[in-house]
């Protein structure tokens, strides 16, 4: 075990193969990221989700203001595998830079966000699904 414990005390348990791929990183884009929403009052209880049909793509209100988008105005999320339609909402405690919509919401169908080929990670096969460039753009619905 000690040969895991650094000098300061702390330990070493990052597998070798990701901490070989922390030189591999590159940082973010310039523009928006999109990262996944948790709504777990959705999840766990159907009595409370109401209808859970309609996805909402929420954005910092500075990122809105830049795009005129209000919450309610229907927007397209766009990456380079795709893009899906929803409702815009505004929230002043996400970062700015970040757009965020739920993973598996009825109707939000983030899976066409992603691709099964491109950019999927070589240790566990899984596709990128969080810190993607979208571009999101203001519909005139």
């Amino acid at each position: 075990m000690r040969e895991r414990m650094l000098a300061d005390g702390r330990w070493r348990i990052a597998p070798e193969a990701f901490v070989e791929r922390l030189a591999l990183h590159k940082g973010p884009e310039v523009g928006l990221l999109l990262v996944p929403r948790r709504e777990s009052a959705w999840s766990n209880s159907i009595r409370f989700a109401g209808s859970g049909d309609e996805s909402v793509v929420v954005l910092h209100p500075d990122d809105a203001s830049l795009r005129g988008i209000l919450a309610g105005d229907w927007v397209a999320l766009t990456t380079e595998h795709g893009s899906l339609v929803a409702t815009a909402g505004i929230d002043e405690t996400l970062r700015p830079g970040v757009v965020s919509v739920t993973h598996g919401h009825p109707g939000s169908l983030t899976g066409t966000l992603t691709s099964s080929r491109v950019d999927v990670d070589l240790l566990t096969a899984m596709p990128r699904a969080s810190g993607l460039p979208v571009r999101v753009d203001k519909l005139g619905m």
